[in-house]
């Protein structure tokens, strides 16, 4: 059976979707690792969003968290 993220992700790989909204249905179903791993792979691909990261509601419960904190100091935003 096929689940929803799983459609996500077909979609992810044929271009359908970005990465960035792959990281914010993880991050809605609460895995932490997966979402941040998705969100570093936005980064990567020099996603548009990113500068919203440390200002957006969305991703407050991650601001204490290191990888979170690393993301927001490789794109600038973090001293």
């Amino acid at each position: 059976m096929c689940t929803k993220i799983d459609t996500l992700l077909v979609f992810s790989r044929q271009g359908l979707t970005t990465s960035r909204d792959i990281a914010l249905v993880y991050n809605g179903l609460g895995e932490n690792n997966k979402a941040m791993e998705w969100l570093e792979k936005a980064v990567d691909e020099h996603a548009r969003f990113v500068p919203d990261l440390k200002v957006s509601p969305m991703w407050d419960r991650f601001h204490a968290e290191p990888r979170f904190r690393a993301i927001l100091k490789r794109i600038g935003l973090e001293g």
